[in-house]
């Protein structure tokens, strides 16, 4: 049974919340595929499945703090999958908002460990059983850039099957410029 736990992360107001500072208008999409291919070419035992609209997907972001966002997420997906299986990215529009889906088939989540997930230096016990490595502050940063840019973070995942991290943002309400 896949359990999923959202973050109310209006909720969740770090102490130096600050919106991101270089926000333009970007492809979300393309930024996914430059990011997607850097972390192939580092992870050559991962092979990563990209699905994506063929058409841009713009959203108002901060490029830097999304493209760390993703590396994150799929760093993560590595770190608690085996090497060889797929890491799947999955890119999803309406008019509103862009969403991100980061899908590994990894060890999964503990029910009970996913409300903790994005809590500052929170390691769930079955990756701190894992060596690898880490002190428990990249799904914080996630958490804290999505945030900043008024999206949300959802997780769903299932012991010993893998987990699912979903980022939505907001789209602008007209096109690129």
């Amino acid at each position: 049974v896949l359990r999923v736990a959202s973050l109310d992360l209006a909720a969740l107001q770090p102490e130096s919340s600050q919106p991101p500072t270089r926000v333009q208008r970007i492809d979300l999409a393309a930024l996914a595929e430059r990011t997607t291919r850097r972390f192939a070419a580092a992870c050559a035992d991962r092979p990563v499945d990209v699905s994506a609209p063929d058409d841009p997907l713009w959203v108002d972001a901060d490029a830097e703090l999304v493209r760390r966002a993703l590396d994150n997420l799929l760093d993560n997906a590595r770190k608690y999958s085996e090497a060889g299986r797929p890491i799947a990215l999955r890119l999803l529009a309406d008019a509103s908002s862009a969403t991100i889906e980061v899908v590994d088939r990894g060890i999964g989540i503990e029910a009970h460990d996913l409300a903790q997930l994005g809590t500052p230096f929170f390691r769930g016990e079955r990756s701190r059983a894992r060596s690898t490595g880490g002190v428990g502050l990249g799904l914080t940063l996630v958490r804290r850039i999505v945030e900043a840019h008024e999206g949300t973070l959802l997780f769903a995942s299932d012991p010993h099957r893998g987990t699912q991290v979903r980022v939505t943002l907001p789209r602008p309400h007209r096109g690129p410029g």
